[in-house]
């Protein structure tokens, strides 16, 4: 990182525009580096393999000849196409860097400084891969999220641990904006989470809506969402939890809602 983009950080941070007062820091988090050791077990195995067709080479061997060439060359193509693409990734997101504060962040994506706001920001999060079995190198992380002027920013796996970030920005919106949320609905106001939306009387998903008392759950599987209904085999509806703009807020306040109407009752 140079001075631009520390200096460009700084600015993001304290300029009244680019959204004043995100607090004290807690955590910055840079581009992930190369996997080095991969490619080097994969070196490892390309000298192996060329090793097993030398030595069948000057023995006459040509059973050792040519499987080590094979071999040679699946591993040789496979770690140039990997070498290029490692290069280009670093290339371009080598001066990425995410830093955390108190109030929000600061990303700097594409040599540029973007502030997010956790009291007013919209998150969208799409974890696939591995991720129930903690497999890092098998696992995509990629948040997408409103800055101050309401531009959506990707927030990707290319930022190293996003298994510490990630759910960090999204507790932290849903913290931030639990408060106001919740005085909406008392106050028989509705809150939007395209394309499902909510008062404090009923939930709904474009026109068709069911009152809370009738709600049996809210439930979450294989990364789709779905609205149970009291006496009924199909939901109100099933829909791809990364559609859904701040959804662990959405499901706070869903859960809190139909169990507050169920307590009434």
């Amino acid at each position: 990182m140079d001075v631009v983009k520390d200096l460009d950080i700084r600015t993001a941070t304290v300029r009244g525009d680019s959204g004043a007062g995100l607090g004290a820091h807690r955590d910055t988090y840079v581009a992930v580096r190369p996997p080095t050791r991969r490619h080097a077990l994969e070196v490892m195995g390309l000298m192996l393999c060329g090793t097993v067709a030398a030595i069948g080479a000057a023995t006459g061997a040509a059973v050792l000849v040519i499987p080590g060439l094979a071999g040679a060359l699946m591993l040789g193509v496979r770690l140039l196409c990997e070498l290029t693409r490692s290069a280009y990734v670093h290339g371009r997101d080598r001066d990425t860097r995410l830093e955390l504060y108190d109030g929000g962040c600061v990303a700097v994506v594409g040599g540029r400084a973007r502030t997010i706001r956790y009291d007013t920001a919209t998150v969208r999060r799409a974890v696939t891969g591995d991720a129930d079995h903690h497999v890092p190198d098998r696992t995509a992380h990629a948040y997408t999220v409103t800055d101050t002027g309401g531009d959506p920013i990707v927030l990707r796996h290319t930022i190293d641990h996003p298994e510490q970030w990630g759910p960090e920005i999204d507790r932290a919106v849903t913290e931030a904006q639990l408060p106001r949320a919740l005085a909406t609905l008392e106050s028989g106001g509705r809150l939007d989470f395209a394309p499902f939306w909510m008062t404090s009387t009923e939930i709904g998903v474009d026109h068709r809506a069911v009152s809370w008392a009738r709600v049996s759950g809210i439930v979450v599987h294989k990364g789709w969402v779905s609205v149970r209904i009291r006496g009924e085999s199909l939901p109100l509806d099933s829909l791809p939890a990364d559609v859904v703009g701040n959804f662990t807020l959405f499901r706070t306040l869903a859960e809190r809602m139909r169990s507050a109407t169920a307590t009434r009752a």
